[in-house]
């Protein structure tokens, strides 16, 4: 019998690992067994879970810890500087995309402050990330316009994606 692995594990197996500059932004993969882990964002972030986490426990900033529930593709915004810490079990792999807030500014007329969201799906957001990161990752003097048009592209739909989240709740 054939085990069919979700679509969005199949579209990170060949993602390097760590982080990638693009110019004043970045881009961080990881994978990770069950774990427990200190985060930091010091940049308004946009993330994804790239593989399902049946349990996982997350605090942030000084928040207690609660059950935050990742299927895959599930994405989170945070809106500027913020440090927590989340466990979970399993292997899992995330994408985090840390937006300079001069971008946010340039291409919305926005204060870089974004609010946070978490549970949100939106696959263009999580190709652009993987894009954006494979790009990132290629260090190719030709992939600078890419990475910079990407990084753009990307910023001016997530915002369209906050503006819609707070229409429909």
């Amino acid at each position: 019998s054939i085990v069919q692995q979700h679509p969005t594990r199949q579209k990170h197996q060949h993602l390097a690992e760590g982080v990638a500059e693009i110019g004043s932004s970045a881009t961080s993969f990881a994978r990770a067994d069950t774990t427990e882990a200190r985060f930091k964002f010091d940049a308004p972030t946009v993330g994804f879970v790239l593989t399902p986490v049946a349990t996982h426990v997350a605090a942030y900033g000084g928040d207690r810890l609660r059950d935050v529930p990742l299927a895959a593709g599930t994405g989170w915004v945070i809106g500027g500087a913020c440090d927590g810490l989340c466990s979970w079990e399993g292997p899992s792999a995330f994408i985090n995309v840390h937006v300079d807030p001069t971008i946010i500014h340039e291409v919305s007329g926005r204060n870089a402050e974004l609010p946070t969201i978490y549970g949100f799906h939106d696959p263009v957001v999580l190709q652009m990330a993987l894009a954006l990161h494979e790009a990132g990752a290629a260090d190719h003097d030709q992939n600078t316009v890419y990475q910079d048009t990407m990084l753009r592209a990307l910023t001016a739909h997530l915002m369209r994606v906050v503006d819609g989240h707070f229409e429909h709740n």
